[in-house]
């Protein structure tokens, strides 16, 4: 059985999706299936008004995340995508990946730490730490309050930004 401990669900799906992959309905779209493989990422949040409120605390966020044809689930994924998108998840797992990742690409792993996607910090620390063991330049910052869209809130927008522009040109200026 593959180790899915870094995103909930999966290991219950992936079976499922890819058996009906391999009857011909990937292209299909179930939102059961997303319901089921999602549905975890607002149970920390009290009363949510959306199963979209994980992405962030203001409603508006959450509206505009919802909005954007290229950055949502809200038009349900069909099954193959969802399947990529839990195998993706898992291959992002220990030292043996971050091997693969090139020690001179640099890295800024920056994430809230109320981010069902980043496992509530254990996650992006554990990324982190993964690409620390295997010799690779890692700067981490993980932001206390927040859910998945950092850089939309706009009482810290201005500091994730100054955080992402201050470590570029950290890079740069080596």
């Amino acid at each position: 059985m593959r180790n899915f401990r870094y995103f909930p669900k999966a290991g219950e799906l992936v079976p499922i999706l890819k058996k009906l992959i391999d009857e011909g309905k990937g292209d299909e779209i179930n939102p059961d299936l997303l319901g089921e493989f999602l549905g975890w990422m607002t149970e920390r949040i009290e009363n949510p008004s959306t199963p979209n409120d994980w992405i962030a605390g203001d409603p508006d966020v959450v509206a505009d995340h919802a909005n954007d044809p290229f950055n949502n689930f809200t038009s349900p994924p069909n099954i193959r995508s969802l399947y990529y998108f839990a195998m993706m998840m898992e291959t992002i797992v220990g030292t043996q990946w971050a091997e693969k990742v090139p020690e001179s690409v640099p890295v800024y792993n920056i994430a809230g730490d109320q981010d069902p996607v980043g496992l509530y910090g254990e996650g992006v620390n554990a990324v982190s730490n993964w690409l620390e063991e295997t010799g690779h330049q890692v700067k981490t910052k993980i932001y206390s309050g927040y859910r998945h869209e950092i850089h939309n809130y706009r009482d810290i927008r201005d500091e994730v930004e100054d955080g992402i522009i201050d470590f570029l040109n950290s890079i740069i200026n080596k």
